[in-house]
């Protein structure tokens, strides 16, 4: 909070609580006394006196003792306040209590002197003081009330008395020059910001402060997981509040009291650890608390405070069995909690303490439960039973709204019961044993008798952990199972269906694949039986009717007759043949032998028939070429090299037989090395430079002997 706000806050509530003063000082005008410096009112017993005015104009003021014979006891509200002249002040004898804002806005006041019959510090009653700089407090104080020395900025120092336990929030915020405070050991409480804005906290180094005994009032560091040292035995107010880093808390077992506001504001809290030995946990102390899902309550605590888990993120909560009261909105606006559990020692369910917790389907009442107040549940729109097993008083509106409620159960009948306690509960069934009292109850709110209805009797107190919670739950796991099993079954199903399909189209793909490989094994035996067929012709030709073949075997009988007809079909055509080969087709071209197979003799013919190395020349005819006729070739025309057998049947789709082909070109001087197909002599052998088509004139063919 910003020392702005923190003004603010001082000054309205003081303006508050002067003008409530001033409308009680109008009602007891009659009762009056003055004395010309003070104005008194006379209790109605007429042995004590209240001081509610000073209208004196001294700068020096002692505070008397007695009036009119009646002991002055106390000093209301209000009775000095914004006295400009007043400097020093003097507060003794009988006065037991400074009422609030007594002397607030007093701002020439510079010492004040309290002795110990004074018991209470009202709230406020020297805020403002601003030149006030010495304060003297002597021992029998008990208590100082909120913002009672707010904005001393001139106060620098203070001894607080070891009577006193009490010191409330805000009570020295902003005295600036406040750098060495004495607070006693024996302090029981001390508020939230109480010396906030002071130089004593900014001269502070670490992670915990702390005074008195063990008091933690502020957390400075900015871990978001925090172990709190064993020597706090008190987590002070607003501690912890605002903290928007911190999400884990350990506190130890020295810590018993958690006080008002601790952890407020704490969003990002998910976890505290609480040890057994807290005994109690103050207003506000986990309020807006958003990320905390669940909290384990000690058995020690007996009281849950107002507004103590309000607006949190807590999804269920179990009461300890020592807890007596559920104080006013402990629990409202929780609309994460869906599951409570109330110990058997509650007994009063506190005003709104269970507002609009909209997720609660199920609440069951102790025996000690007495009293519901009003509006409890109001807002539980999902609330859907609740049960009674005690004698029990439902104040107004305890369940209004909560529009889908079905059934309320009373085991004994209530104490009573408001017409307004089920407001707004359309669908609501009563279940009771005896049913005159909720039928007058009925009847007064016009509700037909048919919703009143006969409950079973029960021998003892059914609590959510006993049969009731165990018949639903065997309702609720029955209908789980029967879910799980139909879907257990589609399940099965599903994969049978998937796993005979998976087998029919495998059982069709194999049906498929076999058939293929008949068929190609078919194919690839008619095309086997077709190449033996081409090595077979092609053996025979070469072995008996090549004209190399024929030349030897004249040559070998002598007949140089044949020897020579068989030389001269390599010799130049004559005309006449020219002619008639020019008429016939213009396609086939003309065969002579080479420069070199002239010179070659006998000899050498049959040594070359006895190689697998033979040349060819091709000669095209110098003269005009003319549109090539179709003739049909014969076996003479052409010379046949067996090509080597593969080792490996020859895959479908390929070339049957390859060798490397040297074209050696006289014209070009060059050679072209290509591999080509014997049954495709005419495939390309460069895709630019050399045509097998369209040889030239003086162009040798080559094969050469594959390797084995």
């Amino acid at each position: 909070m910003g020392v702005n706000a923190i003004k603010i806050t001082a000054v309205l509530s003081a303006a508050a609580l002067s003008l409530c003063m001033m409308s009680a000082e109008k009602v007891r005008a009659k009762d009056i006394v003055d004395n010309g410096d003070f104005k008194y009112v006379i209790s109605d017993d007429g042995k004590s006196a209240e001081i509610i005015s000073y209208v004196g104009q001294s700068l020096y003021v002692s505070v008397p003792d007695e009036v009119n014979n009646c002991a002055v006891v106390s000093i209301g509200a209000a009775a000095f306040k914004d006295n400009q002249k007043l400097k020093e002040l003097d507060i003794s004898g009988t006065i037991k209590s400074i009422d609030t804002a007594a002397f607030s806005g007093c701002s020439s006041l510079n010492k004040v002197h309290i002795s110990g019959s004074v018991k209470t510090i009202g709230e406020s009653a020297f805020s403002g003081c601003s030149s006030l700089k010495e304060l003297s407090l002597d021992d029998g104080i008990l208590s100082v009330g909120k913002f009672a020395f707010a904005d001393c900025s001139s106060l620098e120092k203070t001894v607080v008395p070891n009577s006193v336990d009490t010191i409330g929030d805000y009570a020295f915020v902003n005295c600036t020059k406040l750098s060495s405070p004495q607070i006693p050991k024996s302090l029981r409480y001390f508020g939230g910001y109480a010396l906030e804005n002071t130089k004593w906290m900014s001269n502070q180094k670490g992670d915990f402060v702390t005074i008195g005994d063990g008091i933690l009032i502020k957390y400075i560091g900015e871990s978001e997981i925090k172990s709190v040292p064993d020597s706090i035995k008190t987590v002070g107010s607003y501690a912890f509040a605002g903290n928007k880093k911190l999400k884990n808390v350990m506190l130890p077992s020295s810590v018993s009291v958690i006080q008002n506001s601790a952890f407020e504001g704490c969003e990002k809290l998910d976890n505290i650890y609480m040890p057994a030995s807290i005994e109690r946990i103050g207003k506000r102390a986990f309020y807006g608390c958003k990320a905390l899902k669940k909290i384990d309550l000690t058995e020690r605590l007996s009281v849950i405070d107002d507004y103590c888990f309000s607006n949190s993120g807590l999804e269920e909560i179990k009461i300890p069995k020592n807890v007596t009261a559920i104080n006013k909105s402990a629990f409202e606006h929780c609309t994460s909690l869906g599951s409570v559990m109330l110990g058997d020692g509650v007994k009063k369910i506190g005003e709104a303490s269970f507002k609009d917790c909209t997720k609660l389907k199920r609440i069951v009442f102790p025996k000690n439960v007495t009293v519901i107040e009003k509006d409890a549940f109001a807002g539980c729109k999902n609330l859907l039973r609740v049960e009674f097993n005690g004698d029990v008083v439902i104040n107004e509106n305890s369940f209004g709204d909560c529009v889908n409620m079905g059934e309320a159960v009373f085991y004994s009948n209530p104490k009573d019961l408001l017409d307004s306690a089920f407001n707004q509960v359309p669908k609501l069934v009563i279940y009771s044993e005896n049913n005159l009292y909720l039928d007058e109850y009925a009847q007064r709110n016009s509700k037909k008798s048919d919703n009143i209805k006969n409950l079973p009797s029960y021998n003892e107190y059914i609590s959510p952990s006993d049969n009731s919670d165990k018949e639903q739950g065997f309702s609720a796991g029955y209908t789980f199972i029967t879910i799980l099993i139909i879907l257990i079954d589609i399940a099965v199903i599903g994969l049978f269906a998937f796993y005979i399909l998976v087998i029919d189209v495998r059982r069709t793909n194999r049906s498929a694949a076999a058939a293929l490989r008949t068929s190609h094994q078919r194919s690839t035996s008619a095309q086997r039986r077709r190449n033996q067929q081409t090595r077979e012709k092609i053996h025979s030709v070469k072995n008996n009717r090549t004209p190399a073949n024929r030349r030897v075997k004249a040559e070998n009988r002598g007949n140089d007759t044949e020897a020579r007809a068989a030389r001269s079909e390599y010799r130049r055509p004559t005309q006449e043949n020219r002619q008639l080969n020019r008429e016939s087709s213009y396609d086939e071209p003309i065969r002579r032998p080479s420069p070199e197979s002239k010179k070659k003799t006998a000899a050498s013919v049959s040594r070359e028939s006895e190689t697998t190395e033979q040349s060819v020349t091709f000669a095209k005819s110098a003269k005009k070429q003319h549109k090539p006729m179709m003739k049909q070739r014969t076996d003479e025309d052409v010379t046949y090299v067996q090509a080597p057998r593969r080792k490996t049947r020859p895959v479908q789709g390929k070339r049957l037989y390859e060798s490397e082909v040297t074209y050696v070109s006289p014209k070009r001087k060059t050679n072209v090395r290509s591999k080509v197909s014997h049954d495709k002599p005419t495939d390309r052998i460069s895709d630019t430079e050399y045509d097998m088509k369209k040889f030239r004139s003086g162009d040798t063919m080559v094969f050469k002997k594959p390797k084995k």
